[in-house]
């Protein structure tokens, strides 16, 4: 009998496998779809997050999880030879073709004295974004060397940048801006980085099963609707779309529009932050071969079952979005490409909070319910889920299969899926 089964292969089961295998445990990994990472996690935009975008909230409990997370992805998954993220004094990018690019996002906070921000809210905006600088002021001076999750300490230095005109043009307008912060946020390979974990898990001897959606758990036994049933010790239910269904978890899914362009706006990531989140907008520049498109989302999230229902309502939601880029880029977007695509998250449902920004680790009575939150969490969530069982994770121990062994499996991001058909239009 096996010690392990994980249901839901999305980033967050591939990431729990690989460890506990890696780490002596024997796992079996089950898929409802013949391809893993084709939900939720294909739909995010490749932005892996330091905790920048949490920085102007008045508690820091979300910023330093994801502050934490970087220990556990330096400490626990440096071996891999695409985890091309470094530390020394700071951090560092050591080679460009790996799972995290060198180009950093920018935090552009809009000025208080914007009229778009009610004159009630504007104090509190100038504290939150004083606490951004804070924050980030203290991120930029911890050492790396040491573990980043105990050095609590607030350093008291204004640390902002100014985005660099070229011949007095931007090219985009973000408006009246307060100050510009820095991040340690970047872009990362989605693809590249799901493709090493379960090479990772099958070379270290983990079984990995696709089409086998599971119908019910049992006392230990995972029964699929092929009528297949595996037994293990502990059964673990990675996949956010399951966890009511298996787990008992109370859970919604949430939408939010994602927009890509061809071709690219811009080069520069960044973020506009304000307190009003219809006007909250973020570019992310990527890469299609030898294709460079953009890709903007927003802070609005909505009820899935609502934007598949209906289509007036979908479009509304997808014509707001562009006409709101329009106003960034002005003049551009009648010369670009776009295809609107609406990423899906599904969230444990509570009562302090609407979104789900940490992972979770839930026991139920038939098995574990464990979500990454974001997909940036699930290397805390997968050394966290070990810990969670008593298994100290290893540090190294890799193993790689064969890339062949993962070809076709896993599914390519939809981002990237719509930016080389924009290419092809032009």
């Amino acid at each position: 009998m096996r010690q392990f089964i994980v249901i839901g292969a999305g980033i967050a089961g591939i990431a729990i496998a690989e460890l506990l295998q890696r780490s002596g445990r024997s796992v079996l990994l089950l898929e409802a779809k013949d391809q893993v990472c084709s939900d939720s996690s294909a739909h995010q935009q490749g932005w892996f997050h330091t905790g920048a975008l949490y920085a102007a909230l008045p508690t820091n409990s979300f910023f330093r999880i994801m502050v934490g997370n970087l220990d556990d992805l330096f400490s626990y998954y440096s071996c891999f030879e695409n985890m091309n993220l470094r530390v020394g004094r700071n951090i560092y990018t050591s080679k460009l073709d790996g799972w995290f690019s060198n180009s950093m996002n920018l935090y552009a906070y809009a000025s208080p004295k914007e009229r778009e921000i009610p004159l009630a809210i504007k104090p509190l905006w100038w504290l939150a974004i004083k606490r951004a600088q804070r924050r980030l002021a203290w991120f930029e001076n911890l050492n790396f060397n040491e573990e980043l999750s105990k050095q609590v300490r607030l350093i008291e230095k204004k640390v902002s940048v100014n985005l660099v005109k070229r011949d007095g043009d931007l090219g985009f307008d973000l408006e009246q801006l307060s100050c510009v912060l820095k991040s340690r946020d970047r872009t990362m390979d989605s693809t590249l980085i799901a493709t090493d974990l379960l090479r990772s898990f099958l070379g270290n001897g983990g079984e990995f099963k696709a089409n086998a959606r599971v119908k019910a758990i049992e006392g230990g036994c995972v029964v699929t609707e092929r009528g297949e049933s595996h037994r293990a010790n502990h059964v673990v239910v990675a996949s956010g779309h399951q966890a009511s269904m298996l787990g008992g978890v109370d859970m919604k899914i949430y939408a939010s529009p994602i927009v890509v362009a061809y071709p690219a706006l811009t080069t520069v990531n960044f973020v506009r932050m304000t307190p009003k989140i219809d006007r909250t907008i973020n570019h992310i520049y990527h890469r299609a071969g030898k294709y460079e498109y953009s890709l903007f989302g927003n802070a609005l999230y909505y009820d899935w079952e609502r934007i598949k229902k209906d289509k007036a309502y979908k479009e509304e939601i997808s014509q707001a979005v562009i006409k709101r880029i329009g106003k960034v880029f002005p003049g551009r977007m009648s010369q670009t490409k776009t295809k609107v695509y609406f990423g899906i998250k599904a969230e444990v449902v509570n009562s302090g909070q609407l979104r789900n920004y940490q992972y979770h680790i839930i026991d139920t009575e038939n098995c574990t319910v464990a979500l990454p939150g974001k997909f940036s969490l699930a290397f805390s969530l997968a050394v966290n889920l070990c810990k969670h069982f008593g298994i100290e994770p290893l540090r190294d121990g890799l193993n790689l299969s064969p890339p062949e062994t993962v070809e076709n499996v896993i599914a390519r991001q939809r981002h990237f899926e719509f930016g080389t058909k924009l290419s092809q239009m032009v």
